[in-house]
């Protein structure tokens, strides 16, 4: 979710010019998540620089022992909290970045009854309304004059309303705060205080200037993470907290909730490679444009009768499934899903799977031993390269190799002068990725509860 909505695997707070975070089942700063000793350092120099930090979390953890403020909550409700405080934001506060909505969101694409855009017959762009025209026009139309956020409009007799709209009557009718208290266990009064407190530090309207260039500031941010994501329903639970970043408008600029990894790649000088740069499906919404797997995470997969044996085909948000793994009848799975192949050689890059699944002796004798030859890279012995590996190859730590990987953190060396074929060791690969604004919109989901 994090891909669909930041062009990164995951999210940290801008610790640089962040004052408020809430944190949902992750413990970035805090000893563990992506590169955790750098993060751990910004975490700590941000609150000795007074940001304030609002865990959610049902034990007292270790971020939650670090906290300001520690709030128990019922596991797997981390969503009614964040639909809670969008609710007391919206309808009772009365705030939002109405400037970051209307031009960075799909907050004002008119909807209709079926819960599909409103589609401009001629180019089956989404529409949006013009308040100063008074009419619909396609959301990327230059003439629009102002994006509607709220109200009720007609486009040829179809009833529409905007997105935004929607949500703020979703949140109102469905998530009170005397009904999220009795779902999640957390006070409403708490929740409210929270709430308000978020609001206030997102400082809406407030700019920083930085090289040159007047930004939006946002001190403000709610983070998430496994925590969160581990549950029922752990996609929406995502986009609900992450909503609460989009309305204050503290997504990806300074102060607010940044993807954690560069999103943005320009390359390097003398090759343009990595480039990229997001861009916008037909719909204006974000693409990412290089990502850590085989598929981007979004647009979505349409589902399919499975060809590959984690079964993922079918599952068009699955980053990746290891269901068929865990499982002792993953060749029953084989034979009922028609898949009419069978693996013959793993080669296995510095994982192991041994150890990293809860029944171990089932997936080694069930699923690694069915192999008929198994290659291993790794930079020591462990249980799977004991149990099943034919052939370990050594392979290289983090410390001794150059190999950046666009969107997803991970520390970045200068290599030895050897590698780059020079007198001197190349260039820092940090300076190779820069994070900047794009004019495409963030892909959140106004309807997702």
């Amino acid at each position: 979710m994090n891909g669909i909505m930041h062009a990164a695997w995951s999210i940290i707070p801008d610790w640089n010019h962040n004052k408020y975070t809430i944190y949902f089942g992750c413990s970035k700063g805090h000893g563990a998540g992506h590169a955790a000793l750098q993060s751990a350092q910004w975490a700590a120099d941000a609150r000795a620089r007074g940001m304030k930090a609002v865990v959610f979390d049902p034990y007292l953890s270790t971020q939650a022992s670090k906290a300001h403020e520690w709030v128990p909550i019922r596991v797997g409700t981390d969503g009614a909290v964040a639909l809670g405080m969008i609710n007391v934001i919206l309808n009772e506060l009365g705030v939002w970045d109405a400037r970051y909505l209307k031009l960075k969101t799909n907050a004002p694409y008119l909807i209709q009854p079926d819960q599909h855009y409103t589609r401009d017959p001629e180019t089956g762009k989404p529409l949006v309304w013009d308040a100063e025209a008074g009419r619909a026009k396609p959301f990327d139309d230059p003439s629009v004059g102002d994006y509607a956020l709220e109200g009720a409009y007609e486009v040829a007799g179809t009833p529409c309303t905007p997105a935004f709209q929607l949500l703020k009557q979703h949140v109102k009718e469905n998530y009170p705060l005397e009904k999220v208290e009795k779902i999640t266990s957390v006070p409403a009064s708490t929740i409210r205080r929270i709430a308000a407190e978020f609001a206030e530090a997102a400082e809406i309207g407030r700019t920083i200037t930085i090289d040159g260039k007047e930004i939006p500031l946002r001190p403000a941010a709610a983070i998430f993470f496994r925590g969160s994501q581990g549950h029922v329903n752990s996609g929406w639970n995502c986009l609900e907290i992450d909503l609460l970043n989009q309305i204050v408008g503290a997504a990806d600029v300074p102060g607010g909730s940044m993807g954690h990894g560069p999103p943005v790649s320009y390359g390097h000088p003398d090759t343009g490679k990595p480039e990229t740069i997001p861009y916008p499906c037909p719909d204006g919404l974000m693409v990412v444009k290089g990502w850590v797997y085989d598929h981007k995470p979004y647009p979505l997969r349409d589902p399919a009768p499975p060809q590959r044996l984690d079964l993922q085909d079918m599952y068009p948000c699955s980053v990746y499934n290891a269901f068929t793994i865990c499982t002792p009848e993953w060749e029953k799975y084989r034979q009922d899903f028609h898949i009419d192949y069978e693996p013959e050689i793993m080669i296995n890059f510095g994982s192991n799977s041994v150890m990293t699944m809860a029944n171990a002796e089932a997936v080694t004798e069930n699923f690694l031993k069915k192999f008929n030859f198994v290659l291993s890279f790794n930079i020591f012995q462990n249980e799977f390269t004991e149990a099943v590996a034919d052939i370990v190859l050594p392979d290289t730590s983090f410390l001794e190799r150059y190999t950046p990987c666009v969107t997803f953190p991970r520390p970045s060396l200068i290599p030895p002068a050897w590698i780059t074929g020079s007198g001197r060791s190349a260039s820092r690969s940090s300076s190779l990725c820069t994070s900047a604004a794009t004019s495409t919109r963030s892909c959140s989901s106004w309807l997702s509860a």
